[in-house]
Formats: C-alpha cells, sequence, structure tokens
C-alpha cells in the first residue's frame, strides 16, 4: 500500500498564488483483532504494519515475546488484522472489563486505560569524561558527542517521507555512527512500536543500542524503552518533566534538542 500520494493544491505566497502538484501522507486505519475478539484499532502510516502490531503488543504487555504470537494474517483490504496469541487472553482494560474496540489516535491522547507493571533493576550511569557518557552495564559501551551528532545528520538525511511530505515522525536504531533500522510514522509511538517490533522479530539485542526520534519524549516513550530495555534515547524534540524522572530512575540517558552541533543531556 503506498504511504503518500499527490495532490494538486493551490499555493499562496508573499501575495502570489499558483497551482501545484504537492505529496501528502496517507493515513491508514487498522482495526486489530487479538483472539477472535475486537481489540483496538490504530491510526498509522500504511508501512511496516506487522512490525507496528508487534511492537505495540510488546509495549502494551499484551506478549513477553515475539514466539507468544501464533500468526498475524493481515487483510490491507478491509483494514483488519487477525492476531492468534499462543498464549491466553491477558490483556485489561479499565477495571479489567472488556469495553469494546477501542481507536488509539496517532497523538498524544490513548483511547484506553493501562497499567504499566515495570519490573527493572536501576542502572547506574554517569558521565565519565566531557566527552563521553559512560554506561556502566555488563557489557559497558561509550557514546562520544561526535557520535551522536553523526548518526543525527544520518537520521535527518534518511527521513525520507517526513523530506517529501513533512507529515510523519521518524525513529531509527543505532550502535555507535551506525543506524541499523529507521521507521517512519504518521504517530511517533508507532514509529517507536515499528521499531521496537522490527527487533523482536529479527532478535535484535537493543539493550547495547541508541533509540533516536524526531518526536517529543512523554512518559508514553519513556515506558516502551523501559520496557524494551533501550538505554539511550536521543530526541531532535523536548523531553517532559514526567519523561526526565523515569530516565533517571530506570537508567536511561536521555537527551534532547539533538540538532546541528547542540545537544541537551537531561539525564547521567
Amino acid at each position: 500500500m503506498d504511504v503518500k500520494q499527490t495532490l494538486k493544491i493551490l499555493q499562496y505566497n508573499a501575495g502570489s498564488e499558483k497551482e501545484i502538484v504537492d505529496e501528502v501522507v496517507n493515513e491508514f486505519h487498522i482495526q486489530l483483532i487479538v483472539n477472535d475478539r475486537k481489540f483496538l484499532a490504530l491510526l498509522c502510516t500504511p508501512k511496516s504494519l506487522k512490525e507496528l502490531i508487534v511492537g505495540f503488543l510488546y509495549t502494551e504487555e499484551i506478549i513477553a515475546c515475539y514466539e507468544d504470537i501464533k500468526c498475524i494474517n493481515i487483510d490491507e483490504h478491509n483494514e483488519k488484522a487477525l492476531i492468534k496469541l499462543n498464549t491466553k487472553d491477558s490483556y485489561k482494560y479499565i477495571d479489567d472489563i472488556l469495553c469494546g474496540e477501542r481507536t488509539v489516535t496517532s497523538g498524544c491522547g490513548k483511547g484506553r486505560t493501562i497499567s504499566y507493571p515495570v519490573q527493572s533493576s536501576r542502572v547506574d550511569m554517569n558521565i565519565a569524561q566531557s566527552n563521553k557518557i559512560e554506561i556502566n552495564r555488563v557489557e559497558s559501551f561509550q557514546i562520544d558527542k561526535a557520535e551522536i551528532i553523526k548518526i543525527c545528520h544520518m537520521f535527518n538525511k534518511m527521513s525520507e517521507l517526513f523530506l517529501t511530505t513533512g507529515g510523519v515522525h521518524s525513529c531509527a536504531l543505532a550502535q555507535n555512527d551506525h543506524i541499523l533500522i529507521m521507521e517512519e510514522d504518521i504517530g511517533r509511538h508507532n514509529a517507536l512500536d515499528k521499531i521496537i517490533g522490527r527487533a523482536l522479530i529479527n532478535h535484535v539485542d537493543v539493550s547495547n543500542k541508541i533509540l533516536l526520534t524526531s518526536g517529543r519524549v512523554s512518559s508514553e516513550i519513556m515506558h516502551k524503552l523501559i520496557k524494551s530495555k533501550i538505554p539511550v534515547i536521543v530526541s531532535r524534540s523536548a523531553p517532559t518533566d514526567k519523561a526526565v524522572a523515569l530516565a533517571k530512575k530506570y537508567g536511561i540517558i536521555l537527551i534532547g534538542f539533538a540538532r546541528g552541533t547542540r545537544m541537551n543531556v537531561y539525564t547521567y
């Protein structure tokens, strides 16, 4: 399915007007049916739908691993995804009552109430040198500021759908100065879920990787990082106070406003 389309529009600029051809991103609605029950619907960009579904089910703690899914059958024509789990239905709604199908929008608001019973041990981190951020894990690694600047530059150039439409958020998984996975979506949450889903499907260890995002870092984004055990997030945008507090609590390096040669290091 196409992720964008061309439209004829009227453009006004400095008092003049002309008809031009513009590209806009396509918005897609997909209904998730889990074990023959309507679960919810996602509004997204029609690309990497399987990865989006796997990542979403994982970060919402419907599944604990990719192997918990028996099969996913995506019917793009009817805008449905039939999902069979190898486990019993474990998802909960408000007060554990199934309230019927809900829609999770592409923005910040969620269509249902979710709890995040994350159990994670704090990881000690510190800025070891003026030019290094050291993570004291079993497999310790360092992040050089020059490497962050380099991968952010690569990240911006790789955001093809954003560059042509301006209507999506971008997300990527990087190691050192290499970008391994890149995804885009109308929703910043969706873009991250696609990254996590792709990593789960391909058994990519994310515990020593860097997450790049174009979007604002909220507490919901941080919960997804905590669940997936991604230790570093670098954003072109700003974090919220709750995102910073969660990053401190769970030992995550949080960097915001990474633009050009500047960045703000909020934790560790």
